[in-house]
């Protein structure tokens, strides 16, 4: 469900950031209180940042509060964090442009961009969904276009002639390929942040959520989030500045009680990851040199009659899912009565299905006619 604000709700929007709660501890020295860079290691290190992040991830917003949209959800978040040169405007990531923050959503306003998208493993009812480091704002058109693809170079993972420079709706300097999407230089390294968070914050611990993964090799793409050699680059040619951590202090004090560590410490990137593969050349293998498939079992487990059949020997030929759902069939094999097949939109991730995303549905066949013998 969407919704449209109107200019009328703009003056208790104006005010919500002050009526907000007010979380402690969030000055840098004492939210990392027990943080000791000299001795960290890779696995300590990122040890200690998940537990913080998630003890601290106090407050939880609502996408929309539905009694008064943008009063006290992520809406009016957005509003206070992501403030545009002038009162009663919001910044958008991609377009680098300012617009009114009233209406919001809606055919005529802007709507929210999770920079680790929801179809590479942000979840539809977990916290992860409205994690306020992961949120900013954008328009439709960009949403559209950005949709879930990775983050990196136009042109050098992805054939040129898929390329779109400028991407619809984006800066100038901005770039959309088939499965690659350039944001401006000057929020570059903010985006790179972003998924770094994303990454520590989430393992999995929290309901409804996936372990989330920065990669070069994003083979998992249920919850894998692409390049981190190129987020790393980005990172470092592209530092905090005033505004990136103005907005990291209001995130912890005013609206989560958690900070962004790769904004408060951007060294260190140096003792979490290695340092950043080179960029294969343009025309060379698409792909990070290091990355290999990662060999996974299919989903079924035990031997049935899915084991016998190729691509192209049953076709699905109608899928209504209005009440009641049908699903129609045709088959090119012969096949046994009572088969069961198993349709889901979770993702198999070589071990199972995940379930913080989508439905699975049975379908039992009570018989199946084999349409290439001439006598039936």
């Amino acid at each position: 469900m969407k919704y449209t604000a109107t200019a009328s709700t703009l003056a208790v929007v104006a005010s919500v950031a002050t009526a907000q709660s007010s979380y402690g501890g969030c000055s840098r020295d004492q939210y990392y209180g027990g943080l000791n860079l000299g001795s960290a290691t890779r696995e300590s290190l990122r040890t200690y940042l998940g537990n913080l992040l998630h003890d601290t991830h106090r407050g939880v917003w609502p996408g929309t509060n539905v009694n008064e949209p943008g009063v006290g959800d992520t809406w009016a978040a957005l509003m206070d964090l992501d403030q545009g040169s002038f009162p009663g405007q919001v910044r958008l990531l991609y377009a680098q442009q300012d617009v009114k923050a009233i209406p919001f959503a809606g055919s005529r306003g802007w709507t929210k961009e999770q920079i680790f998208p929801i179809n590479r493993g942000v979840g539809v009812d977990g916290i992860d969904l409205n994690d306020l480091h992961n949120l900013r704002p954008t328009t439709y058109l960009s949403d559209i276009v950005r949709g879930d693809k990775y983050f990196g170079a136009c042109g050098i993972l992805t054939p040129a002639e898929t390329c779109v420079n400028p991407a619809e709706g984006g800066a100038e300097d901005t770039c959309t390929c088939n499965r690659i999407y350039t944001p401006p230089k000057e929020v570059r390294g903010d985006i790179a942040r972003a998924l770094m968070y994303m990454d520590v914050r989430y393992d999995g611990r929290d309901d409804n959520t996936l372990n989330l993964r920065l990669t070069d090799c994003p083979f998992q793409h249920e919850r894998d989030m692409a390049y981190l050699s190129q987020m790393i680059t980005w990172h470092k040619e592209d530092p905090p500045d005033d505004a990136e951590r103005a907005r990291n202090d209001k995130v912890c004090g005013t609206w989560q009680g958690n900070r962004n560590p790769f904004v408060d410490y951007p060294d260190i990137v140096d003792i979490l990851w290695d340092p950043p593969l080179p960029l294969p050349a343009i025309g060379e293998r698409q792909i990070y040199q290091a990355c290999e498939l990662i060999p996974t079992q299919p989903p079924t487990v035990e031997p049935n009659q899915c084991e016998r059949l190729i691509p192209g020997d049953i076709y699905f030929w109608l899928i209504n899912s209005k009440s009641p759902q049908t699903i129609g069939l045709f088959n090119f094999v012969e096949m046994e009565g009572g088969f069961k097949l198993f349709m889901t939109t979770n993702p198999w991730d070589g071990q199972q299905f995940n379930t913080n995303q989508g439905g699975t549905v049975s379908v039992s066949l009570c018989l199946f006619v084999c349409c290439m013998n001439d006598e039936q």
